[in-house]
């Protein structure tokens, strides 16, 4: 079983289209560092995009262990990738 997942609503692509000249969501290379950045401190955790925020949210995290959790999320938030995230 996949510890971290994307579930993306259009299902086709592995990169949002953004406007030119606008930074492109690259969710192999998120999904890398959060791989990296995995600290244990769930048994699996499921992401999507919000479309009309173009945010990444977690849909479903089982087996959640605090306060290690609260440090992965930090490691996200403080992370070049911390913008694509709404962790609120």
């Amino acid at each position: 079983m996949e510890r971290i997942k994307f579930f993306l609503d259009d299902e086709q692509s592995q990169r949002t289209k953004e406007p030119a000249g606008k930074e492109v969501m690259d969710f192999s290379e998120i999904k890398n560092f959060l791989c990296e950045v995995d600290n244990y401190s769930f048994d699996q955790i499921r992401l999507r995009l919000k479309p009309n925020r173009k945010k990444i949210v977690i849909d479903v995290a089982t087996g959640i262990q605090y306060p290690a959790y609260n440090d992965f999320m930090a490691k996200i938030q403080q992370s070049k990738y911390g913008s694509y995230f709404d962790l609120k």
